[in-house]
């Protein structure tokens, strides 16, 4: 069984090393979908929830109660 770590260190990646993964093939480049976000606005990955990311849900079931009279 894998451990739960938040031992996050920096990338030890260098430009040069990415460079050259990239003119071998391993990543795909120059058709990256790019992000427009709003004020307020972040991206997520799903991969997050799969490692137990979960928001806080008291705004949201306020208003669906509120929507119900519950």
């Amino acid at each position: 069984m894998m451990q739960k770590t938040w031992d996050f260190r920096p990338s030890l990646m260098m430009k040069e090393m990415i460079s050259e993964l990239e003119m071998q093939g391993y990543f795909p480049t120059g058709n990256e979908a790019v992000p427009q976000l709003e004020l307020n606005e972040v991206v997520v990955f799903k991969d997050f929830f799969v490692c137990g990311l979960r928001f806080p849900a008291m705004a949201f079931l306020w208003m669906v109660l509120g929507s119900f009279k519950v």
